[in-house]
Parts: structure tokens; C-alpha cells; sequence
């Protein structure tokens, strides 16, 4: 299958994506004028990565055996093209086709992108008439392009009475000076009233300790009052539960870890493994990490594709966002199986304040779904640090 991919230059990103190609059977043989089924994906970090875009397309070659799509233009099976961020790369296309027409895919290929796929476009004027607008960057940045024709019609003008009309005087702090204000503009502040942990002495304000201090000390501010806290010594860390005043301690990792090894079986919709969830009690602010070894089952039938999609929850019917998911795939070309065994390790961070958390692991088979895929061991570890 030969491939050419034509990137529309625009200012901002693209709309779609033009691809073509050539299409081949299994003998070589061109397939001309025949309806192909297509299946784009965008892939992210490596040809491994992350499945951040799904799209199917049914279309035609001609009679040179040549297929045209946009990308972007097809029927969405998983994420939205327009949310795609083309910065945050590498990106890669992955295309698969099935040459019957349907969705048996059986021809794979990924090319990474190695460019952004849009670029500054410069639109000529077709026509002008009417008032002409100025572009000039420099005009556009400086005072004059606030000038009105009403501004022009006062340039030869004068004041001939006290009443203020300047425009930038009336929204000026001075606008509001009244003669109440002018009669004390004499006046001065004989006496100052001190402030707790403030002596004035003369024209002298000197601070005034109200706790006692040493080197490496720190003050924590509740809200009403000054707390110090003493500095630590070598090898600690500071603490805090997120209200009370932070102290110096030892870290001690909190973890926690639960094993299932019982059998259940995926189905289309979420299920969460029966057993598979941990539960983790920590003392204050942080960050909970867990950690997910994970064996699964797929019952596989020849000419299906297998999709399933894990993630580590926080309920039993948690299932996730698409940064959240670990995605495994068993192509519809592969021969059928009762037991196509597939291990895998996800993880998932979370920030927490203090308390007991339960995290779960999810699962639900996207497409191909039978009566024997199932997840058949894991094993969860929630770390606090």
C-alpha cells in the first residue's frame, strides 16, 4: 500500500487532513474501483503510544487503484479531531484497511508526523472599498490609532470655564478632589498608634519580637495569628494536614496493596475486577500513586478486532478519560482463540488532602466482545508521598 499524505497550510489548526493511497490485495494486484474500508487512528509519544483519535471511513479507489479521504471528515470512534493538540507530539497516523469493503482490517501501516500539520497562510484582498482600515503594527500599538474624528473637532478648542471636560481628567483620581480635600492639604499625622510588634519611638518604628526566634525558624499564618515553627534537623522533611501549622518529621511512605486472583468475565459495558481495589488511609496533603499488574483473557474470533480499554478508578464504574486508559488491541486478521492471554502495567496519580481513599480496577470491551474474555489476575499498590 503506497501512501501520500497532503497537509492544507492554514493559520490556525486544520480541519481535516487529505490522504491517499494505494491499494493492493494480498497478491500484489491493484484493487481498482472497488469500495475499501478504511480505520485512521492518531497515535501519541511512539508507534506504541497512546490511541488519542479514531476514525472509519467506507470509500472507493479509482481506476488506478488510488483511495482519497480526508481525515477528519470520517465517522469518530474514539476522541474528537478538533481537540487534537498538534504540539504535543511526536504524532503518528496509524491506517488499516480492509480491501472487501468492510471492517476486517487485514492492511496496517503508522508514519509518523513529522511536521505540524498546519502553517501561517497569507490571504490577499480580493476587493477594497468603503473606509480603509489601518494594519500597521506600529500605528495599531500607539496612541494616535485612538484618535477619533470627534478628537479632531476639539484640537483648536479651549477652556473658557471651570468646568473640566478633559476627558482623561474626569476618569483621573483628581476628578474626585473637592475643597473639603484642598483645606487639608496642610494637615499631618502628629501621633501614630502602634501595632502589636511595633514600638515608635520619636521618628524611629522599630519591630518588636512578640515570639521567640532562632536561626532557620519559619512563621505560619492561620489566618488570626503568627505560629513559629522551629527548623528541622538534617534528614527531615516538612509536614502539614493542610490547616494546622507544618512540622518537621522523617518521611515514611504509606502504601497499601491487594491482590485478586478470581475470574471475571469483560462484557461491552464497565465492569470493575471482583477483588481488584485497594484502599489507602493518609494523614495529610499529597499525592497517591497506583500501580496496576493486570493479566486478562480475550476470547478471539478470526476476523473481529478485539478492543479493550483498562483504567484504575475511583468507583467501580469509573471509566476514565483517554489520558486515563490503557488501550489493548487484538487485530481482526489474527486466527480465532478461546485464550489469547495479554499482561499489562497501568498507573494512575491522584491529588488528595487528608483521608481514606478506595481505587478500583475497570475494564469493558470496546468491540469484539464474547463469552470468553475475562480478567484473570491483578495485582493493585496505592503509594502516598
Amino acid at each position: 500500500m503506497a501512501v501520500l499524505f497532503s497537509l492544507p497550510l492554514q493559520a490556525q489548526s486544520p480541519d481535516k487532513i487529505s490522504y491517499q493511497a494505494v491499494i493492493r490485495n494480498s497478491s500484489g494486484n491493484l484493487i481498482l474501483s472497488e469500495t475499501v474500508g478504511m480505520r485512521i487512528s492518531i497515535l501519541q509519544g511512539s508507534i506504541y503510544g497512546a490511541t488519542i483519535y479514531v476514525e472509519t471511513h467506507n470509500t472507493s479507489t479509482n481506476g488506478n487503484g488510488l483511495v482519497t479521504i480526508e481525515i477528519g471528515s470520517g465517522t469518530p470512534v474514539l476522541g474528537s479531531f478538533e481537540s487534537i493538540d498538534w504540539t504535543n507530539g511526536p504524532l503518528f497516523i496509524k491506517t488499516e484497511t480492509d480491501p472487501s469493503g468492510g471492517s476486517s482490517y487485514s492492511i496496517s501501516g503508522t508514519s509518523q508526523l513529522l511536521s505540524v500539520p498546519y502553517a501561517l497562510h497569507a490571504k490577499t484582498a480580493e476587493s477594497l472599498s468603503g473606509e480603509l482600515n489601518e494594519t500597521d503594527p506600529v500605528f495599531s500599538a500607539s496612541l494616535a490609532a485612538n484618535i477619533s474624528t470627534v478628537d479632531t473637532a476639539y484640537w483648536n478648542g479651549k477652556l473658557d470655564s471651570f468646568s473640566e471636560v478633559d476627558p482623561i481628567f474626569d476618569v483621573s483620581l483628581a476628578s474626585d478632589i473637592t475643597g473639603t480635600d484642598t483645606a487639608r492639604w496642610n494637615d499631618k499625622q502628629d501621633q501614630l498608634s502602634a501595632g502589636n510588634g511595633i514600638n515608635i519611638s520619636s521618628s524611629n518604628i522599630v519591630s518588636v519580637s512578640v515570639l521567640s526566634q532562632a536561626a532557620g525558624d519559619m512563621l505560619f499564618y492561620d489566618g488570626n495569628n503568627w505560629t513559629r515553627v522551629p527548623a528541622g534537623t538534617s534528614g527531615q522533611v516538612l509536614k502539614s494536614n493542610g490547616t494546622a501549622a507544618p512540622f518537621w518529621g522523617y518521611y515514611n511512605g504509606i502504601f497499601a496493596t491487594r491482590n485478586s486472583g478470581s475470574t471475571t468475565y469483560l462484557t461491552s459495558t464497565i465492569v470493575n475486577y471482583d477483588g481488584a481495589w485497594v484502599t489507602i488511609t493518609v494523614p495529610c496533603a499529597g499525592t497517591i500513586e497506583v500501580i496496576a499488574s493486570v493479566w486478562t483473557r480475550i476470547g478471539h474470533v478470526s476476523g473481529v478486532e478485539d478492543l479493550l480499554y483498562l483504567n484504575i478508578g475511583t468507583t467501580p464504574t469509573d471509566e476514565g478519560e483517554i489520558y486515563t486508559l490503557h488501550i489493548h488491541s487484538v487485530p481482526a486478521s489474527y486466527p480465532s482463540s478461546t485464550n489469547t492471554s495479554h499482561s499489562t502495567m497501568l498507573t494512575r496519580k491522584f491529588n488528595v488532602m487528608a483521608g481514606t481513599y478506595t481505587y478500583y480496577l475497570n475494564g469493558k470491551m470496546v468491540s469484539g466482545a464474547n463469552n470468553d474474555d475475562s480478567f484473570w489476575y491483578a495485582s493493585l499498590r496505592a503509594v502516598f508521598y
